[in-house]
């Protein structure tokens, strides 16, 4: 496994459905995006654990979408996602570095209007 693309977005307009995340104009509403190696999830599981997220579609292990209050990732969206401990990842044409994260883009604007209480999508895609 290579690792996961990790994209936030407001929960106002999910529908529970594959038809939605097939929708482009969804971009427009992401509040940040980032790209992780395989234990660049480990928070979510963590989110998790402590009753803060809850899964709505796939599994902790492969693409998933979860579902969580703002305010149990405020901390991630404004000062970005936290380190972990994956180790190098070796592939025929790439090598990701231990603990890898890829570019992160924020959008502060976005994240502004929402309320600490508001329900967020982290949903995450295997880049394998």
């Amino acid at each position: 496994m290579l690792g996961f693309s990790i994209a936030i977005f407001p929960e106002e307009n999910y529908i529970p459905s594959p038809k939605y995340w097939e929708r482009e104009e969804r971009w427009s509403m992401v509040l940040a995006t980032w790209e992780t190696s395989f234990r660049g999830t480990n928070w979510i599981t963590a989110l998790v654990k402590e009753g803060k997220a809850t899964l709505l579609e796939g599994s902790t292990g492969y693409s998933s979408r979860h579902r969580c209050r703002l305010s149990a990732i405020a901390g991630i969206l404004n000062q970005g996602p936290p380190p972990h401990q994956s180790p190098p990842v070796v592939g025929d044409d790439y090598y990701l570095p231990g603990g890898w994260t890829g570019k992160i883009e924020r959008h502060p604007e976005r994240i502004a209007r929402c309320h600490a209480d508001d329900f967020v999508i982290i949903e995450t895609m295997d880049l394998s």
